[in-house]
């Protein structure tokens, strides 16, 4: 059964057109005197060309860095003094922003969310700062035993040409130190300013402000929508397999055990086996936190779920692990044995309400907020997904049978597809440094 807040959500919204290829979708909430603003515009990984993937990444890290109106010291201080923010970021199709600011300086906010959007000035001294700040974080990065085995793994399921490919740190640092200004100007002006807005908002909402504010701002996202080169790379066929990947002087060593699943959000076994993963291992309570966590005491922390099927991508299924080292071979044995054991007997009919349950409460509690509103708003409007969907999500999950959820992961965790990469302090035998 749907809940009232559900059911009315659709009837809510209102979505309108301040220009032509903007979709401007809000919410009145009761959140008072603010509003959340979320939205995004063509411009994330799929954009960069094939010789440098970072040009999209670093386009979206120098949009803070001034425009040519203003540096980036007046509009901190503007932003500050209105007790506003403005942040943005970037996932493998599109850049996204998200603005938090009073009802009030709405329309001077947005003109500077606009001004950054449209006219950065991509300042050479900053973009050496940023450009060194990415290098160090990088490096820091390849300290981390979790990402190194996390980027392994994706290398491992995924071809370069693939979006949810990952490049190490050193050809990373590569691609930025030969990025030029030049190169992210190009692309800015290629890229941004495309007829494909999507923008969110919750809170107080004046709509006659707001969607006046972006027809007179967003003036520069008129352009002619055009397509990405095509990609239509998918996941490797894997095999069983294991690497090691020994780093000494740390403490713990990472796991991640996982394959590719050859599907999107949008196939109908999608949410099934979603259902099965987090009894596997998506939440506190779930099969891995209790048995090789709390019974066993063999991990630190210890997760699994589904990633990567966004935007049209197939996606993979994973189970992540932190082992002391001594410790590492049997906590490794524990978390292929919770597997093996789900594919071959499957989940409970217990196991599969309670963790129905959490979905509808965490959901109920996501949609509470202002914020959490925009976001679900816009990550349904950016998967093509009609507003009804929003509605019925908990009613979907409720309707997801027994037979359904281990029917599927029967057919998509395939032990002899399993790929597993370690990092840490152990040796290529898996024994401690």
């Amino acid at each position: 059964m749907k809940t009232a807040t559900h059911q009315v959500l659709s009837k809510r919204l209102t979505e309108v057109h301040p220009i032509e290829g903007m979709r401007l979708i809000v919410v009145p909430t009761n959140l008072k005197d603010a509003v959340i603003i979320n939205g995004s515009l063509p411009g994330g990984d799929i954009w960069s060309p094939k010789d440098n993937p970072c040009l999209s990444m670093l386009t979206v890290e120098m949009l803070g860095e001034g425009t040519k109106t203003y540096t980036k010291k007046v509009i901190r201080e503007k932003l500050e003094s209105l007790g506003a923010s403005i942040e943005f970021n970037s996932d493998s199709h599109r850049m996204g922003f998200s603005v938090r600011c009073l009802k009030k300086d709405t329309p001077l906010v947005i003109d500077l969310l606009a001004r950054e959007l449209s006219e950065p000035s991509f300042p050479a001294k900053d973009f050496e700062i940023v450009k060194s700040r990415l290098e160090s974080q990088i490096d820091e990065e390849l300290e981390d035993t979790r990402y190194r085995a996390e980027t392994r793994f994706l290398q491992k399921l995924y071809p370069k040409t693939h979006m949810n490919y990952r490049y190490d740190g050193a050809a990373l640092k590569k691609f930025i130190g030969k990025t030029t200004r030049q190169n992210l100007a190009s692309f800015h002006k290629k890229t941004y300013g495309q007829a494909d807005a999507i923008i969110t908002a919750a809170g107080d909402i004046d709509l006659s402000m707001l969607s006046d504010s972006f027809k007179k701002a967003f003036s520069f996202a008129r352009g002619k929508k055009i397509n990405p080169e095509q990609n239509n790379a998918k996941a490797l066929v894997t095999n069983a397999n294991s690497e090691v990947i020994s780093v000494r002087d740390k403490t713990s060593a990472d796991i991640y055990i996982g394959a590719p699943i050859g599907i999107t959000k949008k196939h109908p076994d999608y949410y099934p086996l979603l259902l099965g993963f987090s009894i596997l291992g998506g939440t506190f309570f779930a099969r891995l936190m209790n048995n090789v966590r709390e019974k066993k005491g063999l991990t630190y922390r210890t997760r699994a779920g589904l990633g990567g099927a966004d935007d049209g991508l197939d996606g993979y299924w994973y189970a992540f692990a932190m082992f002391a080292p001594k410790l590492f071979k049997t906590g490794e044995q524990a978390v292929l044995f919770e597997i093996e054991n789900i594919v071959k007997h499957g989940v409970t009919a217990d196991e599969l309400r309670i963790h129905k349950e959490t979905v509808d409460g965490s959901y109920k509690v996501t949609l509470a907020s202002a914020q959490g509103m925009a976001a679900i708003l816009l990550d349904n409007a950016e998967q093509e997904r009609p507003h009804e969907w929003i509605d019925n999500y908990v009613s979907m999950i409720n309707a997801i049978t027994l037979e359904q959820v281990n029917a599927a992961i029967k057919k998509y965790v395939r032990l002899d597809t399993i790929v597993t990469v370690a990092a840490g302090s152990i040796d290529k035998d898996k024994n401690p440094l």
